[in-house]
C-alpha cells in the first residue's frame, strides 16, 4: 500500500459508513440487514474460496468459467466457475446458523474471520505508511463516532456478524 492509498483508505470506509447510514434512513433497517447478510454470504464464499485454493483443492474446478461477463464503462469483470457456485454452500450455510441462532459467540467467530481476511489484504510497505494510515483513521473515528451520530446509528441498527458483541448477564439463565 503506497501512502497515497493510505490516506484514501479512511475515504473509502467513511464512503461506506455514510451509505450504509443513508440506505438505513431511507429504506430502514429491515431491508438493508438481509442484504447485508447477502452480501455477507458471498464474502465467505470468497474466503472459503480463497482457503480451498490455498491448500491445493478444487484448482481444476476453478478453471473452467460457467459465466464471463466484462463491462468496461463500470469496471465490472465478472468470472464464475464451479468452485465459486460449490463456496456458496458453506458460506450460506453460516449465515443460516448465525440467523437462526444470533449467538454472540458464533457472531464474534464470524467477525473475527473477517477481519484476519480484510487485514490480509492490508500490505504497508513502511513504517510511514502505517503511521499515516493509522493516524487517518484516528481522526476518522473522532469525527464519525463524536462529531456525527452516523458511527453509533449502522452500529446499533444492523444485525450482521460485523461487530463484536458481547452479553450484559453473563449467568446461564434467562431472565
Amino acid at each position: 500500500m503506497t501512502k497515497e492509498e493510505a490516506m484514501q483508505f479512511p475515504l473509502y470506509a467513511g464512503g461506506m459508513l455514510c451509505g450504509l447510514y443513508g440506505l438505513i434512513k431511507y429504506f430502514g433497517k429491515e431491508i438493508v440487514n438481509p442484504l447485508l447478510l447477502g452480501y455477507m454470504g458471498l464474502g465467505a464464499s470468497q474466503s472459503i474460496k480463497g482457503l480451498v485454493l490455498s491448500l491445493d483443492y478444487g484448482k481444476i474446478l476453478d478453471r473452467k468459467k460457467l459465466i464471463k461477463c466484462k463491462i468496461d464503462k463500470i469496471g465490472l469483470d465478472l468470472e464464475v466457475s464451479p468452485m465459486d457456485l460449490i463456496c456458496l454452500v458453506p458460506a450460506y450455510l453460516a449465515v443460516a446458523v448465525y440467523i437462526y441462532s444470533k449467538n454472540w459467540i458464533y457472531n464474534n467467530a464470524i467477525a473475527m474471520l473477517f477481519c484476519v481476511h480484510g487485514i490480509e489484504f492490508l500490505f504497508l510497505g513502511n513504517f510511514s505508511t502505517g503511521f499515516i494510515l493509522l493516524g487517518a483513521l484516528f481522526f476518522y473515528d473522532i469525527f464519525f463516532v463524536f462529531g456525527t451520530d452516523v458511527m453509533l446509528t449502522v452500529a446499533k441498527s444492523i444485525d450482521a456478524p460485523i461487530k463484536l458483541l458481547f452479553p450484559k448477564d453473563w449467568s446461564t439463565t434467562p431472565p
